[in-house]
């Protein structure tokens, strides 16, 4: 039952496993600002674990073990739990406005909290789910994405069914949604980053950071950067044969070295990659790296990649833009296609898994760099605005002012 003395509150709901990295900062940044553009008194509630989002307008409630919690089960199910959790928030706040990110689980724990409170207490609890890459993307080879599972793609077209609106990043997100489900309560808003933070972040690289570049033999513009989860998905083998083509066949005695920053489970993999292409001097893999460092290594890099085989948006990418540095991405990648509506070179758009053609692209950026920068200067300004996370705050607003509405 309602209390009078309960807060109204929108709530953003977040599975455990993807309570951190990427996603946690645009929530992060939602729960930060989102009021300020919200027409009706409210505050801002979060199920999620492990990330604490410390603002004053946010209660912070960690997903506990319910039913379900053996590794084994707990990412198939745990739909479950979230559904189990929205009911123990109901006993502290009046929800308003249900946030999932991820159709699966979330979207599914809120679709269906909203349809049993829509049963017990003839109230319609709106809906909006931002849709991931596992949620719509299907990449066979690798067997990547959630809907190969049949049970689990019954679920995801279930909960986008029912959702009010539908959030996705990118008109490849678009795609790739239609390619499963159709729907008519759609919207379109690009993730971004925060431009004014990334900014000062910059300027206060201390000489402890900087000494890091020092240590690990790098110097400004000698290193091409990928940054992201070692996952097949991305890409990275491919970028790893065409930089080998590359040295090999266009740069012999250049000393140009490869980054790779992160962690996943194709580490290892890779890792034995590079040295069967006996290109182990040339190739440095970072692990996991600070915020400190990550800034640090995309201000100083030659260029960026991210050769994704899917990818529905790619924050990487962004990042790498808002310091100013050439990136190379594939037309698979949500954000090439913002990219590329402001004039971006389409020659550092490639197709992925075409290695001769990344490797091209490469060449390109090391033999006419000072050409593209000037290119990509003229566009610079048109596009830092379009990636702020200003935009995507307002977009989702917007969404929820007209649900709010109601």
């Amino acid at each position: 039952m309602k209390h009078k003395n309960k807060p109204q509150a929108l709530v953003y709901i977040i599975p455990y496993y993807r309570s951190k990295g990427a996603l946690a900062y645009i929530v992060n940044q939602i729960t930060r600002n989102i009021w300020k553009y919200i027409n009706h008194r409210m505050i801002v509630a979060v199920v999620a674990q492990r990330e604490h989002y410390g603002e004053d307008e946010v209660i912070f409630l960690p997903e506990r073990k319910t039913l379900i919690y053996k590794k084994s089960w707990k990412r198939r199910f745990e739909f479950i739990n979230l559904l189990i959790a929205l009911f123990r928030v109901s006993c502290i706040v009046n929800i308003k406005v249900l946030h999932a990110f991820f159709a699966y689980p979330s979207g599914i724990a809120s679709v269906l909290y909203s349809l049993i409170m829509r049963i017990l207490l003839h109230e319609r609890i709106p809906v909006v789910i931002t849709v991931a890459g596992e949620d719509v993307e299907i990449v066979t080879h690798i067997r990547y994405g959630k809907c190969l599972n049949p049970l689990i793609k019954l679920l995801i077209m279930f909960a986008l069914r029912n959702a009010s609106i539908v959030i996705a990043p990118s008109k490849y997100a678009s795609l790739c949604i239609r390619r499963i489900v159709r729907i008519n309560n759609e919207r379109i808003i690009p993730y971004g980053v925060n431009i004014g933070e990334i900014q000062r972040a910059v300027i206060s690289l201390s000489n402890r950071t900087i000494k890091y570049l020092e240590e690990k033999g790098l110097k400004k513009h000698s290193y091409i950067l990928s940054l992201c989860r070692l996952h097949p998905k991305k890409g990275l083998m491919y970028l790893i044969y065409a930089f080998k083509y590359l040295i090999s066949n266009l740069l012999r005695s250049n000393r140009l070295m490869l980054v790779i920053a992160g962690e996943g489970q194709q580490k290892e993999y890779l890792v034995n990659l590079v040295d069967k292409l006996n290109i182990k001097n040339r190739v440095l893999f970072l692990g996991y790296v600070s915020e400190d460092v990550k800034q640090l290594l995309l201000n100083n890099c030659l260029c960026y990649v991210l050769p994704s085989l899917s990818d529905v948006f790619a924050l990487s990418l962004i990042e790498a833009l808002a310091h100013e540095a050439v990136v190379i991405a594939t037309n698979k990648i949500g954000a090439s296609e913002l990219l590329l509506r402001y004039g971006y070179p389409n020659e550092l758009i490639v197709k992925p898994q075409n290695v001769i053609s990344l490797a091209h692209a490469l060449f390109h950026i090391i033999t006419c760099r000072e050409e593209l920068k000037i290119r990509i200067a003229s566009i610079y300004e048109q596009l830092i605005k379009a990636i702020d996370i200003s935009n995507m705050i307002k977009g989702y607003a917007r969404v929820y002012n007209s649900l709010l509405g109601r």
